[in-house]
């Protein structure tokens, strides 16, 4: 059985829709565990309704906690030999549940997952990346494209994990970024097989009010330098060193510029300490990211100037958030 978690707040437009591409699975020994994360809408009384009708959907609420928290309840009460994590406002292909179980059993797999498409506000389609390439990796070669992006991405949702792999960990409440990403490398390292195959089988929805856009940018940047900073803790003295220690200069850069363009003498105490930081991090990643650490020496010693050209470039260029 698969226990499918699915946190819910305030999703009461697309839930019925989600709910259903899950329900319709053409492998059908499911459990689905809906989270009500303090919704304030009519999202409750729609898992209620729903789970009325289908013995498999289980309904649990709570005050308004947090998705991290709302996953750590379903993981608690999962019975299920794999665990799924679906977004409440996303829709999955009718046969995505029974591609992924295939795949982890004819490869013995402690993890399967697929590509996604992309379906943006205007209407417009993306698949990321539809290659169909199939890899079978072991736990140090699928962490690398975890960490640097290569082939796939650190999302939840297009995943399915043997639940053993979640035995004494938990998702980390405190931050409201990146979460996903530090569960995918802690779980990953408990994987001995790991298999992508690069088929567009789940479609996520951009949407304007997504928790990643409500939350703060110094909030996301912050979180994100902390979530690198255990990723690199649990990859210390081992090859991936160097790609942990690079992603996290990278979140140190980010928020140094965060603050830069806040303030830049109100929060010179703060960027002092980020680039003592950053300074620690060089000799980790000198080969890692040469383009990094050239951008970031612009930024420190020609502040005003770096303020000016960056606002035009961010203006122009065109970032591959799913990368």
């Amino acid at each position: 059985m698969i226990s499918v978690i699915v946190p819910v707040y305030n999703s009461a437009p697309y839930l019925q829709q989600c709910i259903n591409s899950i329900q319709s699975q053409s492998y059908s020994n499911l459990e689905i565990i809906c989270i009500n994360d303090g919704s304030t809408d009519n999202s409750l009384a729609l898992l209620q309704t729903i789970a009325q009708n289908d013995p498999r959907v289980i309904v649990l609420s709570q005050v308004n906690s947090g998705v991290s928290a709302a996953r750590n309840a379903g993981l608690d009460v999962a019975t299920g030999e794999y665990i799924s994590f679906i977004d409440s406002d996303d829709i999955l292909e009718p046969d995505m549940y029974e591609v992924l179980v295939n795949l982890a059993t004819e490869h013995q797999a402690d993890i399967c997952h697929c590509g996604y498409k992309k379906i943006f506000q205007n209407g417009t389609t993306k698949n990321v990346q539809g290659t169909e390439k199939l890899l079978v990796q072991n736990y140090m070669a699928a962490t690398e494209c975890l960490l640097t992006g290569k082939y796939f991405v650190g999302s939840l949702w297009n995943k399915l994990y043997k639940k053993e792999l979640f035995t004494g960990i938990q998702f980390d409440t405190s931050l409201k970024i990146n979460e996903d990403i530090l569960m995918n490398v802690q779980v990953f390292q408990r994987a001995n097989k790991v298999v992508f195959w690069d088929v567009p089988k789940y479609h996520y929805f951009e949407r304007a009010s997504s928790s990643c856009n409500r939350t703060n940018i110094v909030k996301k940047k912050v979180d994100c330098v902390s979530a690198s900073e255990k990723i690199l803790e649990l990859y210390k003295n081992t090859q991936l060193e160097y790609i942990c220690a690079g992603r996290m200069q990278g979140a140190l850069i980010d928020l140094y510029r965060t603050y830069l363009f806040m303030d830049m003498k109100g929060t010179q105490d703060i960027r002092d300490t980020i680039n003592n930081k950053i300074c620690t991090l060089m000799p980790l990643c000198q080969n890692h990211s040469l383009r990094g650490t050239i951008n970031y020496r612009f930024m420190r010693h020609l502040p005003n100037l770096y303020r000016i050209i960056y606002t035009v470039y961010d203006h122009i260029r065109k970032p591959n958030w799913d990368l």
